[in-house]
Protein backbone atom coordinates (compact mmCIF):
# COMPACT_ATOMS: atom_id res chain seq x y z
CA UNK A 1 0.00 0.00 0.00
CA UNK A 2 3.06 2.68 0.77
CA UNK A 3 4.69 1.22 -2.42
CA UNK A 4 1.68 2.28 -4.44
CA UNK A 5 1.09 5.68 -2.61
CA UNK A 6 5.08 6.69 -3.37
CA UNK A 7 4.60 5.41 -6.71
CA UNK A 8 1.07 7.78 -7.47
CA UNK A 9 3.21 10.67 -5.65
CA UNK A 10 6.22 10.52 -7.89
CA UNK A 11 3.82 9.93 -10.87
CA UNK A 12 1.79 13.35 -9.82
CA UNK A 13 5.45 15.34 -9.01
CA UNK A 14 5.92 14.32 -12.50
CA UNK A 15 3.41 15.58 -14.03
CA UNK A 16 3.44 18.76 -12.55
CA UNK A 17 6.92 19.76 -13.14
CA UNK A 18 6.07 18.43 -16.77
CA UNK A 19 2.74 21.09 -16.96
CA UNK A 20 5.05 23.53 -15.28
CA UNK A 21 8.12 22.99 -17.41
CA UNK A 22 5.14 23.59 -20.07
CA UNK A 23 3.56 26.23 -19.19
CA UNK A 24 7.17 28.11 -18.77
CA UNK A 25 8.06 27.38 -22.17
CA UNK A 26 4.78 28.16 -23.61
CA UNK A 27 5.07 31.63 -21.79
CA UNK A 28 8.65 31.84 -22.82
CA UNK A 29 7.54 31.53 -26.65
CA UNK A 30 4.64 33.58 -26.28
CA UNK A 31 7.23 36.19 -25.00
CA UNK A 32 9.64 35.88 -28.11
CA UNK A 33 9.24 37.75 -31.48
CA UNK A 34 9.54 36.73 -34.27
CA UNK A 35 9.70 32.96 -34.02
CA UNK A 36 8.40 32.76 -37.72
CA UNK A 37 8.39 34.18 -41.20
CA UNK A 38 6.72 37.54 -41.17
CA UNK A 39 4.89 38.97 -44.71
CA UNK A 40 4.94 42.77 -45.57
CA UNK A 41 1.65 43.65 -47.85
CA UNK A 42 2.77 46.22 -50.41
CA UNK A 43 0.11 47.62 -52.83
CA UNK A 44 2.89 48.93 -55.23
CA UNK A 45 3.23 46.58 -58.54
CA UNK A 46 6.93 44.83 -58.64
CA UNK A 47 9.78 47.05 -59.83
CA UNK A 48 8.32 50.35 -58.95
CA UNK A 49 10.42 52.82 -56.90
CA UNK A 50 8.19 51.94 -53.80
CA UNK A 51 8.55 48.18 -54.38
CA UNK A 52 12.41 48.09 -54.53
CA UNK A 53 13.22 50.68 -51.40
CA UNK A 54 11.22 48.62 -49.58
CA UNK A 55 12.40 45.21 -50.60
CA UNK A 56 16.20 46.89 -50.37
CA UNK A 57 15.34 47.71 -46.60
CA UNK A 58 13.47 44.82 -45.73
CA UNK A 59 16.40 42.46 -46.80
CA UNK A 60 18.52 44.13 -43.68
CA UNK A 61 15.33 44.20 -41.25
CA UNK A 62 15.35 40.05 -42.24
CA UNK A 63 18.77 39.79 -40.72
CA UNK A 64 18.10 42.17 -37.64
CA UNK A 65 15.15 39.98 -36.75
CA UNK A 66 16.77 37.25 -37.53
CA UNK A 67 13.20 35.64 -39.56
CA UNK A 68 13.01 36.44 -42.85
CA UNK A 69 9.94 39.02 -44.46
CA UNK A 70 8.56 37.64 -47.74
CA UNK A 71 7.24 41.14 -49.95
CA UNK A 72 3.53 40.44 -51.53
CA UNK A 73 2.47 43.04 -53.60
CA UNK A 74 -1.12 43.15 -53.48
CA UNK A 75 -1.66 46.36 -56.07
CA UNK A 76 -4.78 47.43 -56.96
CA UNK A 77 -8.45 48.88 -56.23
CA UNK A 78 -6.31 52.25 -55.25
CA UNK A 79 -4.70 50.71 -52.52
CA UNK A 80 -7.46 48.72 -50.94
CA UNK A 81 -6.63 45.36 -51.77
CA UNK A 82 -4.04 45.34 -49.91
CA UNK A 83 -5.15 47.64 -46.94
CA UNK A 84 -8.53 45.44 -46.28
CA UNK A 85 -6.08 42.53 -45.96
CA UNK A 86 -3.59 43.97 -43.22
CA UNK A 87 -6.94 45.59 -41.93
CA UNK A 88 -8.25 41.81 -41.29
CA UNK A 89 -4.91 40.27 -40.58
CA UNK A 90 -4.46 39.28 -36.75
CA UNK A 91 -2.64 41.95 -34.79
CA UNK A 92 0.53 39.34 -33.63
CA UNK A 93 3.22 41.21 -35.86
CA UNK A 94 3.09 38.44 -38.53
CA UNK A 95 1.53 40.71 -41.42
CA UNK A 96 3.24 43.99 -41.77
CA UNK A 97 2.62 46.61 -44.41
CA UNK A 98 4.03 49.84 -46.31
CA UNK A 99 1.07 51.71 -45.66
CA UNK A 100 0.76 54.47 -48.26
CA UNK A 101 -0.48 57.82 -48.38
CA UNK A 102 -2.12 56.50 -51.90
CA UNK A 103 -4.90 55.02 -49.91
CA UNK A 104 -5.40 57.51 -47.34
CA UNK A 105 -5.46 60.18 -50.36
CA UNK A 106 -8.37 57.85 -51.73
CA UNK A 107 -9.92 57.73 -48.07
CA UNK A 108 -10.33 61.72 -48.81
CA UNK A 109 -11.94 61.06 -51.97
CA UNK A 110 -14.59 58.51 -52.26
CA UNK A 111 -15.92 55.50 -49.51
CA UNK A 112 -13.54 53.29 -48.56
CA UNK A 113 -13.32 50.21 -46.60
CA UNK A 114 -11.18 50.78 -44.24
CA UNK A 115 -10.15 53.72 -41.84
CA UNK A 116 -6.22 55.22 -41.97
CA UNK A 117 -6.84 56.69 -38.53
CA UNK A 118 -8.76 53.68 -36.91
CA UNK A 119 -7.41 50.45 -38.10
CA UNK A 120 -3.94 50.78 -38.30
CA UNK A 121 -0.57 50.84 -36.28
CA UNK A 122 1.65 53.03 -37.40
CA UNK A 123 5.09 51.49 -36.44
CA UNK A 124 7.84 53.89 -38.14
CA UNK A 125 8.55 55.79 -41.63
CA UNK A 126 12.04 55.20 -43.26
CA UNK A 127 12.00 56.73 -46.33
CA UNK A 128 9.95 59.34 -48.12
CA UNK A 129 8.40 59.85 -51.88
CA UNK A 130 9.65 62.32 -54.29
CA UNK A 131 7.27 63.33 -56.67
CA UNK A 132 7.43 64.73 -60.14
CA UNK A 133 5.63 66.08 -63.50
CA UNK A 134 7.93 64.90 -66.50
CA UNK A 135 7.50 64.80 -70.14
CA UNK A 136 9.00 63.71 -72.75
CA UNK A 137 12.52 64.85 -73.71
CA UNK A 138 11.41 66.01 -76.92
CA UNK A 139 8.50 67.83 -75.77
CA UNK A 140 7.50 71.47 -76.39
CA UNK A 141 7.57 72.72 -72.75
CA UNK A 142 10.72 72.78 -71.08
CA UNK A 143 9.58 74.46 -67.80
CA UNK A 144 6.07 73.95 -65.74
CA UNK A 145 5.07 77.51 -66.66
CA UNK A 146 5.29 76.77 -70.59
CA UNK A 147 3.26 73.44 -69.85
CA UNK A 148 0.57 75.22 -67.97
CA UNK A 149 0.51 77.94 -70.44
CA UNK A 150 -0.25 75.34 -72.97
CA UNK A 151 -3.20 74.06 -70.98
CA UNK A 152 -4.57 77.68 -70.12
CA UNK A 153 -4.13 78.14 -74.09
CA UNK A 154 -5.95 74.99 -74.90
CA UNK A 155 -8.20 73.91 -72.33
CA UNK A 156 -8.77 70.33 -71.43
CA UNK A 157 -6.73 69.02 -74.47
CA UNK A 158 -3.46 68.75 -72.10
CA UNK A 159 -3.36 64.90 -71.28
CA UNK A 160 -1.99 64.38 -67.55
CA UNK A 161 -1.79 60.95 -66.50
CA UNK A 162 -1.57 59.85 -62.53
CA UNK A 163 -1.51 57.14 -60.62
CA UNK A 164 -5.20 55.66 -60.25
CA UNK A 165 -8.24 58.06 -59.36
CA UNK A 166 -7.88 59.47 -55.23
CA UNK A 167 -4.12 58.74 -55.59
CA UNK A 168 -1.86 61.65 -54.16
CA UNK A 169 -0.67 62.31 -57.62
CA UNK A 170 -4.56 62.51 -58.71
CA UNK A 171 -4.94 65.02 -56.05
CA UNK A 172 -1.40 66.80 -57.13
CA UNK A 173 -2.56 67.15 -60.51
CA UNK A 174 -6.54 68.54 -59.36
CA UNK A 175 -4.85 71.27 -56.83
CA UNK A 176 -2.10 71.95 -59.35
CA UNK A 177 -5.06 72.88 -62.02
CA UNK A 178 -7.06 74.79 -59.74
CA UNK A 179 -4.33 76.41 -58.63
CA UNK A 180 -3.15 77.56 -62.34
CA UNK A 181 -6.60 78.26 -63.19
CA UNK A 182 -6.41 75.58 -65.93
CA UNK A 183 -8.66 72.59 -67.04
CA UNK A 184 -6.35 69.77 -66.94
CA UNK A 185 -7.35 65.83 -68.88
CA UNK A 186 -7.03 63.95 -65.87
CA UNK A 187 -5.75 60.48 -67.15
CA UNK A 188 -5.11 57.38 -64.53
CA UNK A 189 -3.27 54.53 -64.53
CA UNK A 190 -2.79 52.09 -61.89
CA UNK A 191 1.13 52.31 -61.61
CA UNK A 192 3.57 54.72 -62.16
CA UNK A 193 5.61 51.94 -64.65
CA UNK A 194 1.86 51.68 -66.97
CA UNK A 195 1.67 55.79 -67.09
CA UNK A 196 5.06 56.49 -67.78
CA UNK A 197 5.07 53.70 -70.53
CA UNK A 198 1.90 55.55 -72.04
CA UNK A 199 4.03 58.84 -71.69
CA UNK A 200 7.07 57.21 -74.01
CA UNK A 201 3.91 55.89 -76.18
CA UNK A 202 2.52 60.01 -76.75
CA UNK A 203 -0.61 58.48 -75.04
CA UNK A 204 -0.25 61.65 -72.79
CA UNK A 205 1.61 64.72 -72.67
CA UNK A 206 2.62 64.28 -69.24
CA UNK A 207 2.93 62.73 -66.07
CA UNK A 208 2.49 63.22 -62.32
CA UNK A 209 4.23 60.29 -60.90
CA UNK A 210 6.59 59.24 -58.17
CA UNK A 211 9.99 58.74 -59.02
CA UNK A 212 10.23 55.69 -60.61
CA UNK A 213 11.17 58.40 -63.68
CA UNK A 214 14.32 58.84 -62.56
CA UNK A 215 16.43 56.12 -64.87
CA UNK A 216 13.86 57.25 -68.37
CA UNK A 217 15.19 61.23 -67.03
CA UNK A 218 19.26 59.96 -66.60
CA UNK A 219 18.65 58.13 -69.66
CA UNK A 220 17.50 61.26 -71.83
CA UNK A 221 14.07 59.78 -72.42
CA UNK A 222 11.97 62.43 -69.99
CA UNK A 223 12.53 65.59 -68.81
CA UNK A 224 11.63 66.33 -65.44
CA UNK A 225 9.20 70.11 -65.19
CA UNK A 226 8.48 69.91 -61.17
CA UNK A 227 8.81 67.99 -58.15
CA UNK A 228 5.18 67.64 -57.21
CA UNK A 229 5.97 67.30 -53.80
CA UNK A 230 6.71 64.23 -50.88
CA UNK A 231 10.30 65.86 -49.73
CA UNK A 232 8.81 69.20 -50.81
CA UNK A 233 12.36 70.50 -51.98
CA UNK A 234 14.21 70.49 -54.98
CA UNK A 235 15.92 67.26 -55.75
CA UNK A 236 19.63 66.98 -55.23
CA UNK A 237 20.36 65.63 -59.01
CA UNK A 238 18.47 68.40 -60.35
CA UNK A 239 18.40 71.28 -58.94
CA UNK A 240 17.34 73.74 -61.27
CA UNK A 241 14.14 71.92 -61.49
CA UNK A 242 11.74 73.96 -59.33
CA UNK A 243 9.15 72.84 -56.85
CA UNK A 244 5.08 73.24 -57.28
CA UNK A 245 5.64 74.94 -53.78
CA UNK A 246 7.90 77.50 -55.58
CA UNK A 247 6.00 77.89 -58.31
CA UNK A 248 2.40 77.85 -57.56
CA UNK A 249 2.13 77.76 -53.67
CA UNK A 250 1.10 74.48 -52.44
CA UNK A 251 3.28 71.02 -51.28
CA UNK A 252 2.00 67.45 -51.55
CA UNK A 253 2.31 65.49 -48.11
CA UNK A 254 3.24 62.40 -48.40
CA UNK A 255 4.49 58.78 -46.44
CA UNK A 256 5.00 55.40 -46.76
CA UNK A 257 4.58 54.11 -43.26
CA UNK A 258 5.62 50.45 -42.01
CA UNK A 259 2.72 49.53 -40.00
CA UNK A 260 0.21 46.32 -39.56
CA UNK A 261 -3.27 45.55 -38.40
CA UNK A 262 -4.56 47.68 -35.04
CA UNK A 263 -3.64 46.43 -31.72
CA UNK A 264 -0.36 45.14 -32.33
CA UNK A 265 1.42 45.08 -28.59
CA UNK A 266 3.73 47.60 -27.99
CA UNK A 267 6.76 45.28 -27.53
CA UNK A 268 6.04 43.83 -30.93
CA UNK A 269 6.03 47.82 -32.27
CA UNK A 270 9.04 48.45 -30.80
CA UNK A 271 10.98 45.46 -32.07
CA UNK A 272 9.96 45.95 -35.88
CA UNK A 273 10.69 50.03 -35.22
CA UNK A 274 14.49 48.81 -33.60
CA UNK A 275 14.80 46.56 -36.56
CA UNK A 276 13.87 48.61 -39.82
CA UNK A 277 15.61 51.79 -38.03
CA UNK A 278 19.24 49.64 -37.98
CA UNK A 279 18.16 48.65 -41.65
CA UNK A 280 18.13 52.30 -42.59
CA UNK A 281 21.82 52.40 -41.98
CA UNK A 282 22.40 49.45 -44.77
CA UNK A 283 24.53 50.89 -47.87
CA UNK A 284 22.71 48.85 -50.31
CA UNK A 285 19.33 50.33 -48.64
CA UNK A 286 21.25 53.67 -49.11
CA UNK A 287 22.22 53.46 -52.91
CA UNK A 288 18.58 51.97 -53.78
CA UNK A 289 17.16 55.26 -52.42
CA UNK A 290 19.58 57.29 -54.24
CA UNK A 291 18.69 55.38 -57.51
CA UNK A 292 15.42 56.87 -57.56
CA UNK A 293 16.35 60.21 -55.68
CA UNK A 294 14.09 59.47 -52.57
CA UNK A 295 15.17 61.00 -49.26
CA UNK A 296 15.90 59.40 -46.56
CA UNK A 297 13.20 60.02 -43.92
CA UNK A 298 13.09 58.71 -40.59
CA UNK A 299 9.73 59.26 -38.01
CA UNK A 300 9.34 57.15 -34.81
CA UNK A 301 5.83 55.40 -33.63
CA UNK A 302 4.44 58.62 -32.18
CA UNK A 303 5.78 60.86 -34.99
CA UNK A 304 4.36 58.84 -37.60
CA UNK A 305 1.44 58.53 -36.03
CA UNK A 306 0.83 62.18 -36.13
CA UNK A 307 1.95 62.82 -39.38
CA UNK A 308 -0.76 60.71 -40.91
CA UNK A 309 -3.52 62.88 -38.64
CA UNK A 310 -2.00 66.05 -39.70
CA UNK A 311 -1.77 64.40 -43.77
CA UNK A 312 -6.06 64.39 -42.91
CA UNK A 313 -6.77 67.93 -41.45
CA UNK A 314 -4.37 69.19 -44.10
CA UNK A 315 -6.35 67.88 -47.11
CA UNK A 316 -10.28 67.16 -45.68
CA UNK A 317 -10.79 70.77 -46.40
CA UNK A 318 -8.55 71.21 -49.65
CA UNK A 319 -10.33 68.25 -51.18
CA UNK A 320 -13.62 69.74 -49.80
CA UNK A 321 -12.60 73.09 -51.39
CA UNK A 322 -11.85 71.20 -55.22
CA UNK A 323 -15.33 69.79 -54.80
CA UNK A 324 -13.78 66.14 -54.97
CA UNK A 325 -15.47 63.97 -52.96
CA UNK A 326 -17.48 61.25 -54.53
CA UNK A 327 -20.26 59.41 -52.44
Amino acid sequence: MRNRSSVRNLEMFFFSLALCLGLAGSAEAQGKYPTREISMLLSSPAGTSTDLCCRALVTTASKVLGQNIIVLNKPGAAQSIQLVAVKAAKPDGYTLALLESGGASAQLLKPVPYDYLKDFNYIMQAFGYQHGIVVQSEAQWKTIQELIAYAKNNPGKLRMGVLGVGSGHHLAAERLAAKAGVKLNIVPFGDSVTALTNLLGGHVDAVCSASTFIPYVESGQMRILAVAGGAEKRIPKYPDVPTLMETYGFGMPSFPAIGGPKGLPAPIVETVHLAFKKAMEDPEFIKTLDKFATPLVYRNPEEITKYVQDFFTELSPVVKQLGLRKE
